[in-house]
Formats: structure tokens, C-alpha cells, sequence
């Protein structure tokens, strides 16, 4: 069985979530991955995830915080991107608004 982690507007509740309910089994369970998460302002979030070397193995999965490996879908911009990503400290897609802070702002 393969399992997919999401972060964002696939969550359940969330805007995009009816694209992914169907083909969803059980419940589905809280976890984290190492990295950062932030806000694209586009009414998505981007994820860069720690410790996977895509240069390595393109098709290499993470293991989340509970031990499980699975597919996530990681943000990979094209630096002709005019995109102003504003990291979410907390991690947590649905706390955006109370936690975000631009990239690089040490504060």
C-alpha cells in the first residue's frame, strides 16, 4: 500500500480535498515531515522537505515523523518564479494566517 502525506488544500476540509476524498482509505492520520512549509499567496502551499536527495534517487519518498514512507509532493521553483514564498512557522496549513513570516526574516 502506498500512502501520500499532504499539507495543504488536499486536507480534508480543505479547498482541493475533494480531488483526492475518493480515493482516500480510512481515515488517514495526523504525522509530519522535517522541513519547511510556506504560503505561495496563490491560495496554495509549497513544502521543501529535509533529508531526501532527489539528485540521488528521483523517486525517493520521506519518512515521516510516525515512520512511515510515503509520497509528498515537494516544491521545486524555477528561479524565473516570481513567487514570494512566506514561510508558515507552525508547519500547519490551516494556522497560516497566525504564524507566517517572510523567508529570511530572522524574526
Amino acid at each position: 500500500m502506498s500512502c501520500l502525506f499532504v499539507y495543504g488544500t488536499l486536507l480534508p476540509g480543505e479547498t482541493r480535498w475533494h480531488f483526492l476524498e475518493a480515493f482516500v482509505v480510512g481515515d488517514g492520520r495526523a504525522d509530519s515531515l522535517l522541513g519547511q512549509l510556506f504560503d505561495t499567496g496563490l491560495g496554495y502551499p509549497a513544502a521543501r522537505v529535509t533529508g531526501v536527495d532527489h539528485a540521488v534517487d528521483p523517486l525517493s519518498r520521506p519518512i515521516t515523523g510516525e515512520g512511515i514512507r510515503a509520497w509528498v509532493y515537494e516544491y521545486g521553483a524555477d528561479p524565473s518564479d516570481d513567487i514570494e514564498l512566506t514561510r508558515i512557522v507552525s508547519g500547519d496549513w490551516s494556522s497560516r494566517t497566525l504564524a507566517s513570516q517572510p523567508e529570511g526574516d530572522p524574526c
